[in-house]
């Protein structure tokens, strides 16, 4: 699957001290950027995972946005489907969307799940 995809990966000091994020631009085309002053700070594993995690993201953020053909738009229906069920197993006003150490940070939004349940 991932040799279909060209995703580049750009060097760049993040705010907050983040590792990487996942950069889509308006043209839909998208950039995983890993922060040069952390990824020596952490693990390999951590990095590993961190990258991923991204990749699922550069992968799933325009099917979920603006899903185009009929798998894309699939896929999203499912994913929204899952990403309510949870969202209503676990309410925000008990759950943190915010605390990444919890596990409930996959309810963000929808593309976050769609991440982290490929990836964790």
């Amino acid at each position: 699957m991932l040799s279909r995809h060209d995703i580049p990966v750009k060097l760049e000091v993040l705010p907050s001290g983040k590792l990487m994020a996942c950069r889509t631009y308006e043209d839909g085309s998208v950039v995983i950027i890993v922060n040069p002053n952390h990824s020596s700070r952490v693990s390999n594993r951590r990095l590993s995972d961190s990258l991923l995690h991204e990749v699922i993201h550069a992968l799933t953020v325009q099917a979920i946005n603006n899903p185009k053909t009929e798998e894309e738009r699939k896929f999203a229906a499912r994913n929204r489907d899952m990403f309510r069920t949870f969202d209503k197993l676990f309410p925000a006003e008990i759950f943190s969307r915010n605390d990444m150490d919890t596990g409930y940070y996959i309810l963000k939004d929808e593309k976050e799940f769609a991440a982290v349940f490929a990836t964790d």
